[in-house]
């Protein structure tokens, strides 16, 4: 599943940010905009937010656009959690 992600979103986030809030971004290995081009991510990491990416992602569960790249992301620094995605 591919997930749009960059865009409107942003501003959203960015008002969460200024009233004080910790923003945790889920499973960004599986938003389109990330997949397409993973280094997006670095300009929200520099602004201080998190990203957490799902351990079915890291072994092939979300196919393989999303674990190629959950493992570059990791390898990279940008992921600060790795959960399940059991809600």
């Amino acid at each position: 599943m591919e997930i749009p992600f960059i865009g409107e979103i942003s501003r959203h986030l960015g008002a969460l940010k200024k009233t004080g809030f910790q923003c945790i971004i889920a499973h960004v290995e599986r938003y389109l905009d990330v997949i397409q081009n993973p280094d997006k991510l670095f300009m929200f990491k520099k602004a201080g937010f998190l990203f957490q990416i799902n351990i079915g992602s890291l072994i092939g569960v979300y196919g393989l656009d999303a674990m190629t790249t959950a493992n570059y992301l990791l390898t990279s620094g940008a992921i600060d959690v790795i959960a399940t995605d059991i809600h």
